[in-house]
């Protein structure tokens, strides 16, 4: 490990004459996660690093040739080590130093470090039950965490807090002011621990999902660059013992949010927010053609931020298209869908794109015979079409065909053009010039560690 990179030094053949050298930069890892090792026979402890490289994307049966499965390459590669001659603790702080710093880089809105969490009650009998089964987390206190992640394992950073906690058995997810951290605790002894590091740097869109009718859940879902199994990554929680709303303002700020951005208020704990009131299927909930129409943008604007309070303060929507019951807003800093599903439509999904993440775009307007247009953008989100082989996972490509009768087709282009393509990434000095900003490598203190 460099200050700059990873270096793997393969030697090859019967004499190592042959020798291989890898570099993976850490600006190109998206996640990573340490586990440690089990007890009795089980000698190896693993960190594994997800990256934004490419993978083999694997072959097709035939009637002459058996399938080829996929492989992930350098999208997501393990490294073992000897339980016996590394703390693994202290590995994963020194990755966690060098991945999270990068963070740093991009700070977000300024955020309360106190009172986001609550400790909530535990369910009992057959809803404690269905809270294992389905994976579905409680609130717990956050303070315990921090306290025990910076004492006992001491794997959080200095500076690092954590701020909101949930629980499913034996299992933990974190939400701190630099990442989002798994616990998953194996084996019938629970010393195998995997603990998986998710910077929000790395989050390149995010959806929120209020629960349905039949299901007692809500869904925390992230999209990433990496085009492995951390292409998406998603958390259930139980409804009424989980902010759902809450968290979704808390990545707004930390992905979208500026560092000149007034500290956001998130609000007073309403673990209702996971539930919605019934939008039912009428005969105005067909889009014709799946064809957009514009709206009100301030009755949007308005709406979203008390139900729920997506927006930021200084957020502000520009327009808001519908189709059916479906709605898609343009903000200034990103792309709002909104997908009701289900008859009963109490299952909604709140998705968020920021524009800093849309690369490129393109519209095309209406012909003689139709009247709609249609614009796409496109991403540097990972989209897995296909999981078996070959494994297909291109880059996401939003699209809207949108109804030109009251919409000026160039306007919205020009609101991505303003978004995307003309966004200055410098920032003013103190002096009013505008100059590019780059943190310096601080060095790393692994004293307290013995080494």
């Amino acid at each position: 490990f460099t200050n700059y990179r990873i270096i793997m030094i393969d030697p090859k053949g019967l004499v190592g004459k042959q020798i291989q050298y890898t570099s993976i930069p850490w600006t190109s890892i998206t996640c990573h996660s340490v586990k440690t090792a089990g007890r009795f026979t089980d000698f190896d402890a693993e960190a594994c690093f997800f990256t934004e490289m490419k993978f083999y994307a694997g072959r097709a049966g035939t009637e002459d040739s058996p399938p080829v499965p996929p492989s992930p390459k350098q999208s997501c590669f393990e490294l073992d080590f000897n339980k016996n001659m590394v703390d693994m603790n202290a590995m994963n702080y020194y990755l966690s130093r060098r991945i999270l710093l990068l963070s740093k880089t991009e700070p977000g809105a300024p955020i309360p470090l106190e009172g986001l969490g609550n400790e909530v009650a535990a369910s009992s009998g057959f809803g404690k039950l269905f809270e294992l089964l389905g994976d579905d987390k409680h609130e717990i206190d956050p303070a315990k965490v921090d306290h025990e992640l910076h004492t006992a394992t001491r794997i959080l950073l200095d500076d690092e807090k954590v701020l909101m906690a949930f629980k499913a058995g034996r299992d933990v997810t974190l939400f701190t002011n630099l990442r989002i951290m798994e616990i998953d605790v194996q084996g019938i002894f629970g010393a195998k621990i995997e603990y998986s590091s998710m910077p929000y740097k790395s989050i390149r869109a995010w959806a929120v999902e209020t629960a349905g009718v039949w299901d007692t859940d809500t869904e925390l879902a992230l999209y990433t660059r990496n085009r492995w199994t951390a292409a998406k990554i998603k958390c259930d929680f139980r409804t009424g013992k989980c902010d759902i709303q809450q968290i979704n303002r808390f990545l707004s700020a930390l992905i979208i949010g500026k560092p000149t951005d007034s500290k956001v208020d998130m609000y007073q704990k309403n673990y209702a927010s996971g539930t919605r009131e019934a939008n039912p299927i009428e005969f105005k909930s067909f889009g014709m053609f799946n064809n957009c129409w514009q709206i009100d943008a301030s009755e949007m604007d308005s709406k979203l931020r008390s139900d729920p309070a997506i927006l930021l303060d200084e957020e502000t929507t520009l327009k808001a298209f519908q189709s059916g019951r479906d709605v898609t807003v343009y903000t200034d800093r990103r792309l709002i869908v909104l997908d009701v599903k289900g008859v009963s439509g109490k299952r909604v999904k709140y998705k968020s794109i920021p524009f800093k993440n849309i690369f490129g775009f393109e519209f095309e307007t209406h012909g003689n015979l139709d009247n709609d247009a249609e614009i796409y953008q496109y991403t540097n989100i990972a989209n897995v079409e296909s999981a078996s082989e070959p494994r297909h996972v291109p880059y996401l490509r939003v699209k809207q065909s949108l109804l030109v009768k009251d919409i000026d087709i160039y306007e919205i282009g020009k609101i991505f053009l303003d978004h995307t393509l003309m966004v200055k990434q410098i920032e003013p000095s103190e002096n009013g010039i505008e100059t590019e900003t780059k943190e310096e490598e601080p060095e790393i203190d692994l004293s307290s560690w013995g080494f």
